[in-house]
């Protein structure tokens, strides 16, 4: 199927001619990995918005956009795709730990809070995830667990990456064992 991509990238509007067709799917997730290592976690409210192309602007490649009303999202050179289902959604309430938070910087900002990594153990073992009060949710993999910081605002700072890096109005951080709710 031959169609048009377009929306914002990095501040500017993009627009694409791809052949490839959207993906409908009901996983919880579509985990997509790129020829770098890069994981990508696309949330089931995306279905139908992503497509997997293998053509873009006449140039072979094997790639997935994502759009959005907000930033149009391209993962180039695709080398794995999986559905990710859950059998259950976690059930036990895990009370939030008291746990002395520290001081973190990131830039000029400097602020207060608690590792993902020191929470995670606690709600599960192989898959985290954060439910935010816009609806989404953002899995956190085991090696970037310990970029995430959970603030006592309620919000998660990735010291590592400047793109997504801040999540707002976090309501819970869930695990295949269990959930903490904020």
């Amino acid at each position: 199927m031959k169609g048009i991509v377009e929306g914002i990238a990095r501040g500017r509007e993009k627009k694409h001619e791809v052949i490839g067709s959207p993906i409908l799917f009901t996983a919880r997730w579509l985990h997509v990995i790129t020829q770098d290592n890069f994981d990508a976690y696309i949330p089931r409210t995306f279905s139908r918005r992503t497509w997997l192309v293998n053509t873009v602007d006449g140039q072979p490649t094997l790639g997935v956009f994502v759009m959005d009303n907000k930033p149009m999202y391209w993962l180039k050179q695709v080398k794995y795709v999986e559905s990710i289902y859950l059998d259950k959604e976690p059930t036990e309430q895990i009370p939030l730990p008291n746990m002395e938070p520290k001081q973190f910087s990131k830039g000029k900002l400097s602020f207060t809070g608690v590792p993902l990594s020191l929470l995670a153990p606690l709600v599960g073992k192989l898959l985290w995830w954060v439910q935010s009060s816009d609806g989404l949710e953002r899995v956190i993999t085991e090696h970037q667990l310990e970029n995430w910081v959970l603030t006592e605002q309620r919000e998660l700072i990735n010291l590592n990456t400047k793109a997504g890096s801040w999540i707002k109005n976090v309501l819970r951080f869930c695990g295949e064992k269990g959930y903490i709710s904020l």
